[in-house]
């Protein structure tokens, strides 16, 4: 029977935590405090004594149990030994939107913890740290701020870190900085000579926001006229990596690139290797520049692209986000936008793409008409939603575009979509409307001509608010509401045609065979609008009223079959029955002895056929007894 494991007893010589300590500085002290050769020993005891934790990790904890062990072994609270552990960044440094590695704690509530990915590229090892030689003079142990690649200088000293050893540049460990001897050469790590960064205010508040998002270090008070977007830290830094990543990328071209970020071929004099983690000098100053990018949003931001954007000489003229940005654009920013929480950024890439005049990629646009509520914080609306702020339907909204009044105000390149608007100049264009619409907008609201929209305002089916009858109508403005109601009224009144289109003419044709009695297109769409001339239309939604349509050859009888129902004969008509000359009946409108019921175009008189009929009679009786008495 295996025996049961024996109770690890405390060590017989301890110490607290030191000041923002790491946990492997912890250790390291511990063993040093109780003669053993290094903080293996530590390791070695809880692995003798308890199996749940034998093939953990100690300078980073996986398990619970271990962290209890140690806080048994060391007389430290778990909580603290977990806050100085690698995993305090853990909350910021996984990226948005992915699942977290997490640790279920003793309150039952799960903590977050690094991945192997992250310590891989953003985090020092405890066997190649980097560290201030002026805090090692002070006290000699290692410190938990210096652990994130980010994290570059010291911000007590605003001096460099340093990597290696003062004298034979060899990386150091956590045990040789917390003995304060290099073991290859003896060498003490106090007396390197840290590099000054005192006078580059930039460079210090980069490290100093980084820091303070990483929980390293206190809020920074930022100089008047900066800001910073106002998202979580863990979104804001992930961007970050972003932009440093592309810069990283693109080392060949930085002697091209201009202000902001101008200095970089300069600053760093190594070749980078994305897969290495870097030396704090190189850090310190591509965080620095990647920096520009998140401060003072989205300004930034764009001015931060517009330099990135430099970086090859092809670039300068590109129309095209991946021309211009490469994989920045097509890439990268996809990542962040699978998180609610980096919409900002999405936003920030929208306005520049709009500011610059650079086409919307299409996964934006797909992205944008799926997801309304994101396009809109971004600046644009979809189709109804613009419709509805114009207080128009969408149906004519589709027909202001090319080239309507409101192709200014589709994204840029965009026409072939038409699905997406900006949302500042549509709603330039509904303060514009306010006063009245133009003569160009009637025409392309409508679908008409000039002389057309001209003869409805004559005919009172268009309410003109400005403009003068002596001229041709180019600078009249229109009431919109008179515009909207006579279009809708119009589309409302067409039947929906299932027969051959053949069988239908066309509005100017329809014009065309009328004319020979004074009735043109403005008048068919009058009579229309009045619900006296039935019309037809092949599609649910009508384009424009150009697309209105009559029966082929029944267009000069409509008059006659309309009013007829309405108990109305025509003056022609009414002259052919009684068998006298139509003139006559033109005689009698143009003396005023009779007026007409109706008029279609300009010689076509409709009357009630009761009252004509009865002053006909009435006149017959008239001459009938005048001829008796001569």
């Amino acid at each position: 029977m295996r025996p049961s494991r024996l109770p690890i007893p405390p060590l017989l010589r301890r110490s607290e935590l030191l000041p923002g300590e790491s946990l492997p500085s912890l250790l390291e002290r511990l063993a040093r405090f109780n003669y053993y050769h290094h903080a293996g020993v530590i390791a070695w005891i809880c692995r003798d004594r308890a199996g749940d934790c034998s093939r953990d990790y100690f300078a980073r904890p996986r398990r619970l149990q271990t962290f209890r062990q140690l806080a048994h072994l060391t007389l430290t609270s778990a909580d603290k030994l977990f806050a100085a552990s690698d995993h305090r960044f853990a909350p910021v440094l996984a990226p948005p939107g992915q699942a977290q590695t997490v640790m279920l704690w003793s309150d039952g509530e799960p903590r977050p913890m690094v991945t192997s990915g992250v310590v891989r590229y953003q985090l020092r090892s405890s066997t190649a740290v980097q560290f201030c030689p002026l805090c090692l003079q002070e006290a000699a142990y290692h410190r938990l701020s210096w652990v994130p690649v980010a994290a570059a200088i010291c911000l007590e000293h605003q001096c460099l870190l340093v990597h290696h050893c003062p004298r034979c540049g060899k990386r150091m460990s956590v045990a040789e900085i917390v003995r304060r001897t290099c073991q290859a050469c003896r060498a003490d790590p106090s007396t390197g000579q840290p590099v000054s960064v005192a006078g580059d205010d930039l460079g210090v508040l980069s490290q100093q926001v980084i820091q303070w998002w990483l929980s390293i270090a206190p809020p920074p008070e930022l100089p008047p006229g900066c800001t910073l977007p106002s998202r979580h830290p863990a979104v804001i830094y992930h961007l970050l990596g972003i932009l440093r990543g592309a810069l990283l990328a693109c080392q060949d071209g930085w002697p091209r690139l201009p202000d902001p970020l101008g200095a970089l071929s300069g600053q760093i004099k190594e070749r980078l290797n994305p897969r290495e983690k870097m030396s704090p000098e190189s850090a310190y100053y591509l965080f620095r520049a990647a920096f520009q990018g998140v401060l003072n949003w989205p300004q930034g931001f764009h001015r931060f692209l517009d330099a990135y954007s430099r970086r090859n000489p092809q670039a300068r003229t590109s129309s095209s986000l991946t021309g211009r940005l490469g994989r920045l654009g097509t890439h990268e920013f996809r990542s962040l936008w699978r998180h609610p929480e980096c919409e900002y950024a999405e936003q920030g890439l929208a306005s520049y793409l709009v500011t610059r005049n650079i086409p919307f990629p299409q996964m934006m646009i797909n992205r944008y008409r799926n997801a309304p509520a994101v396009a809109e914080r971004a600046g644009l609306w979809t189709q109804e939603r613009a419709a509805k702020a114009l207080g128009i339907s969408a149906s004519l909204l589709g027909r202001l575009f090319q080239p309507g009044p409101l192709i200014e105000c589709l994204p840029p390149s965009s026409i072939a979509d038409l699905s997406l608007l900006e949302r500042d100049r549509v709603l330039a264009v509904k303060k514009q409307w306010k006063s009245g619409l133009s003569m160009n907008h009637v025409c392309r609201w409508l679908g008409l001509t000039q002389w057309e929209v001209v003869r409805l305002a004559a005919l009172g089916a268009l309410v003109v608010e400005r403009g003068s009858k002596n001229d041709d109508g180019a600078d009249w403005t229109f009431n919109r509401q008179s515009v909207v109601a006579f279009f809708e009224t119009v589309a409302e009144n067409l039947t929906l045609y299932h027969g051959h289109p053949d069988n239908l003419i066309f509005l100017a044709e329809a014009a065309f065979l009328t004319q020979e009695v004074g009735v043109d297109s403005a008048m068919l769409l009058k009579g229309v609008a009045d619900g006296t001339l039935p019309a037809f239309k092949l599609t649910r939604s009508l384009p424009s009223l150009f697309h209105v349509r009559f029966l082929d050859g029944t267009v000069l009888s409509l008059p006659n079959l309309i009013y007829a129902k309405q108990g109305w004969v025509s003056g022609r008509e009414f002259a052919r029955q009684k068998g006298i000359p139509h003139g006559a009946v033109h005689m009698w409108v143009r003396s005023g002895l009779v007026e007409p019921a109706a008029t279609f175009g300009l010689f076509w008189n409709y009357f009630d056929a009761r009252d004509i009929e009865q002053f006909a009679d009435e006149r017959r009786l008239r001459r009938v007894g005048e001829s008796q008495y001569l």
